[in-house]
């Protein structure tokens, strides 16, 4: 990145720490492991190596028990009609209904 300065020079400043590629002091294994894959507020992709198992960091809900915990245990929790139990449950009594339909 360049920027001219008042008297016409040109001067080399130094690169956004957050748009530069990994570091090639780091260790091959953390050069090459996969990136974050969440955008910053600038739109360029985040830089920082991927959780495990995650396609992203832990600053962006990589990270293990990461979110609000599910079902009862949710603050927001009002009843269970929706959860995947609930719709699972469901599904098998229309697609009963469905066969007993067709036996009539």
């Amino acid at each position: 990145m360049c920027t001219i300065t008042s008297m016409g020079e040109s001067k080399d400043l130094e690169q956004n720490p957050a748009q530069r590629e990994p570091s090639s002091k780091l260790p091959a294994s953390l050069r090459k492991a996969p990136r974050c894959q969440a955008k910053t507020r600038q739109g360029l992709s985040c830089l920082s190596p991927a959780a495990n198992g995650k396609r992203v960091c832990r600053m962006h809900g990589g990270s293990k028990k990461s979110g609000a915990p599910r079902g009862e245990r949710h603050p927001k929790f009002k009843h269970g009609r929706w959860s995947v139990e609930a719709r699972a449950e469901r599904a098998a009594a229309h697609a009963l209904l469905r066969s007993l339909k067709d036996l009539v």
